[in-house]
């Protein structure tokens, strides 16, 4: 009977709160549920303001990316204009293809042009003495520019002279950087990387081959190399003639000329004809001593012949025998695997300038 009271008991006390006891499970379980949506909220709250800040981050960016993009545009404008405008001056006895430069201002022994800027041009005048057999006129200056002119060049060579008894001459071209004394030794490399100081240096100078002879007069074929630096010194100038950067090239060869101070006598050249060349055919027959007059006839015929060693660029129609002179300038191509590969151009003796 007992047992009976305490189970009657426990199930009367459980019947008596079960519906307090559901009323606060309810009401617990509604605060966690409003919780729960609370928290829920804030959170997706959170992800659109970050969103939001991501988005406007990422315009920002794109704006900054843009901006950047047309200053880089811009700045490569200006520097390309910038290297046009260093081109060569236009006048009546040059290339009307370039710009204006400053003129060299020679205060040392080498003219400012060595730093590989073209020099200004200056309109020779001459006065005709006399035509040799080889169809050269042997000019004097014609007024007193021409001969100041002149004067210089053979003042800047003095210089060099003074200091280096192996300065052979002087060299120039109107309108392009060529503008340095010629040195000659008893072989080919001495000067490759010498200065005319005899100074170790990778520019070197420009330098006569040494087979040209100290009597002029007895050289056929005055070959002269120099290094195709690319800071525009040296022999850069050649590189830039056969890559238009004066101005289409068969247009330029028909006024550029080449100057050459030797032994008081200035040899004026016009561009014959030129070409790259893996080959050496193009030093043959410097002096008198390596061929006869018909032979050296048939050796000019062939400069302006493409064959298997050479493709003829560039050749103007200009009258040569077989008593003609030419000046050869060779620089380095600096083509990758290609280390024999050089430009050439040749130039046929037109005018010796007597001063």
């Amino acid at each position: 009977m007992g047992n009976n009271k305490k189970k009657k008991g426990f199930l009367y006390n459980l019947r008596k709160y079960s519906v307090p006891l559901a009323a606060l499970l309810l009401a617990v379980i509604i605060i966690l549920s409003v919780m729960i949506v609370s928290q829920t909220k804030r959170i997706d709250a959170s992800r659109a303001d970050y969103d939001a800040k991501l988005e406007s981050l990422s315009s920002r960016l794109d704006r900054a990316l843009t901006a950047t993009a047309a200053e880089t545009t811009t700045t490569t404008t200006v520097a390309e204009t910038t290297t046009t405008s260093e081109a060569p001056t236009t006048t009546t006895t040059l290339p009307e293809t370039t710009t204006t430069t400053e003129a060299p201002t020679t205060t040392t022994a080498k003219s400012s042009s060595s730093t590989g800027k073209s020099s200004s041009k200056v309109t020779l005048n001459y006065d005709v003495l006399s035509v040799d057999e080889a169809g050269v006129k042997h000019v004097k200056p014609g007024d007193d520019a021409t001969a100041a002119y002149f004067k210089k060049m053979q003042d800047d060579y003095a210089k060099i002279y003074a200091i280096n008894k192996d300065t052979f001459g002087w060299i120039k071209v109107q309108g392009t950087g060529i503008d340095y004394e010629v040195m000659k030794s008893s072989d080919n490399s001495y000067y490759l990387n010498r200065t005319y100081e005899k100074k170790k240096e990778k520019h070197g100078s420009i330098f006569a081959d040494y087979r040209v002879t100290n009597d002029f007069s007895k050289t056929r074929n005055c070959c002269m190399y120099g290094h195709c630096m690319t800071d525009g010194t040296m022999f850069r100038s050649v590189r830039y003639f056969f890559e238009n950067k004066y101005g289409d090239r068969d247009k330029v060869a028909k006024t550029m000329k080449i100057e050459l101070l030797i032994n008081g006598k200035v040899y004026i050249y016009s561009i014959f004809s030129g070409y790259k060349s893996e080959g050496a055919r193009f030093i043959h027959n410097v002096n008198t001593a390596e061929c006869s007059e018909s032979e050296f006839y048939e050796y000019l015929k062939e400069l302006q012949t493409s064959d298997s060693t050479k493709k003829v660029l560039v050749k103007q129609d200009i009258p040569f025998n077989k008593k003609s002179r030419i000046a050869t300038l060779c620089t380095c191509t600096n083509a990758p695997g290609k280390p024999d590969e050089r430009w050439v151009l040749h130039c046929i003796l037109t005018e010796i300038v007597e001063l």
